[in-house]
């Protein structure tokens, strides 16, 4: 029996509905346009136009306009058009199927799950929108940007949605961070924590190399970081390093001005005031730890740290400080958005007008980019200029991912016994976070933390938390 055409456009719904129910195909929940959080009445139409499609269908069985995801002829469905092909992968390079809108002039044209080709009209006007995955904390897939073809490159094209006059056949790349989130506030903490244990005179840092490099600190949680550079440095954050990005130094600012209004407003002394602020601080770790490890800040013991010394290997000395946790906890990196709101105006987080600025409580709640393992790429080319006096060379740029990397190889870091006593890259530990997230399984990166964090608790009793 031949099937009508309507027929055939039902059994095509059905497959796909099969598809979408099997989990084969993402179908965003919210049709929330990816980056841009204030889409709440768009999305609600696009639902409503794809019910109404439907509705539409089954009251004229022509069908003609109806077929899955082919909402309107125009300006498509010319054969001898170009084509338009939009794909989407994750910063793995891994293939998605992400719900994908193509519009021209304000008309919509095809959507579907990437990857989605449509013949179009030579020199038409275009808008492509990727939607994101968004499931909050845990394992949500978020656009990031789109994929550049030229690798020498350093132009990051976030815009979504996409507008490209379409003059021959083209294919567009989506790329999507996949893996789970923590907020701004528990990122700031664990990056402080890392600043408040190690200060690392590196040999190759472009500033101020040391002919001498080593840990420059105590490897205790007191806030050495914020005290120990001046009283008056106390209210901007304490050392400058704590001015990398916003979110760190919103913390860290934070915690100043706790102390300074223990001191000046509430007539503490600065001794107790010191004891009340590094309370609150590990207070603070403890949350943004297990926030961001998913599991308990380690019970303080007097277990001896392994990575406490290391042995001579080749021709190198033997170190009593090895740095091996220095280099997993740099592996949240992998957390750190390109963008943030702030208040509520998408902004780049290395934006030059955002230093020395802090962020409210509100924005310290949005979520970071997911961790999947990879850097965003605004911190593979980040641009430092040191205004005079400083001597020239003043101005430099740094690929954080390899400033990283590197930090493995200039300190020979190790997994120490009790397992074995072989190198450990920073690749390595990048690689356990490819599943999009930190768990008791990725041993290279959480034993060291893990035995840092036990050794690291302030000379002051900290509290439970």
């Amino acid at each position: 029996m031949t099937k009508s055409r309507s027929d055939t456009t039902i059994i095509v719904g059905l497959a796909l509905v099969v598809l979408i129910l099997a989990g084969s195909v993402f179908i965003p929940s919210t049709m929330g346009a990816a980056i841009a959080a204030s889409s709440k009445s768009n999305n609600n139409g696009l639902q409503t136009n794809i019910h109404s499609q439907a509705q539409d269908h089954a009251n004229n069985n022509n069908g003609k306009n109806h077929r899955a995801g082919n909402l309107h002829p125009f300006p498509s469905a010319h054969n001898g058009g170009p084509s338009l092909t939009v794909n989407a992968l994750t910063a793995n390079n891994e293939t998605l199927h992400m719900w994908v809108r193509i519009q021209s002039h304000g008309l919509p044209v095809q959507q579907g799950p990437t990857p989605l080709t449509i013949k179009g009209v030579a020199g038409a006007i275009y808008q492509i929108t990727l939607f994101n995955d968004d499931r909050g904390r845990r394992g949500s897939t978020i656009f990031n940007h789109w994929l550049n073809e030229d690798v020498n490159s350093t132009v990051i094209d976030r815009s979504n949605p996409r507008t490209i006059t379409l003059t021959q056949d083209s294919v567009l790349t989506g790329v999507f961070n996949r893996g789970d989130r923590v907020s701004l506030q528990d990122l700031g903490v664990m990056q402080l924590v890392s600043h408040d244990l190690y200060n690392v005179e590196r040999a190759t840092d472009p500033f101020f190399p040391s002919s001498h490099p080593k840990n420059d600190d105590d490897e205790r949680l007191n806030l050495s970081t914020l005290f120990n550079f001046g009283e008056d440095q106390i209210a901007v954050g304490g050392e400058p390093r704590n001015s990398e990005n916003i979110a760190l130094h919103t913390v860290a600012v934070g915690l100043g001005q706790f102390y300074l209004d223990l001191v000046n407003n509430q007539h503490v002394s600065p001794e107790e005031a010191k004891q009340l602020t590094q309370d609150k601080y590990m207070l603070m770790v403890k949350i943004a730890y297990k926030n961001v490890f998913n599991e308990d800040y380690p019970v303080n013991d007097t277990i001896p740290n392994p990575h406490d010394a290391q042995p001579a290997v080749g021709n190198k000395s033997p170190s009593t400080d090895s740095l091996t946790a220095d280099l997993a906890l740099r592996t949240v990196h992998s957390f750190l958005p390109g963008q943030i709101i702030v208040n509520g105006k998408l902004t780049p987080i290395l934006d030059p007008s955002l230093r020395g600025k802090t962020l409210s409580h509100h924005d310290m709640m949005q979520l970071s980019k997911p961790l999947d393992g990879t850097f965003d790429p605004a911190f593979l080319h980040i641009e430092i200029f040191l205004p005079p006096p400083h001597p020239a060379p003043n101005a430099f740029v740094i690929n954080l991912l390899e400033r990283d990397s590197s930090f493995a190889k200039e300190f020979d870091t190790r997994f120490l016994p009790p397992v074995d006593n072989t190198p450990v890259s920073f690749e390595q530990m990048l690689a356990e976070l490819k599943d999009g997230h930190y768990d008791k399984t990725d041993n290279l990166v959480l034993e060291p933390i893990r035995d840092d964090a036990r050794a690291a608790h302030s000379p002051l009793d900290a509290p439970d938390g």
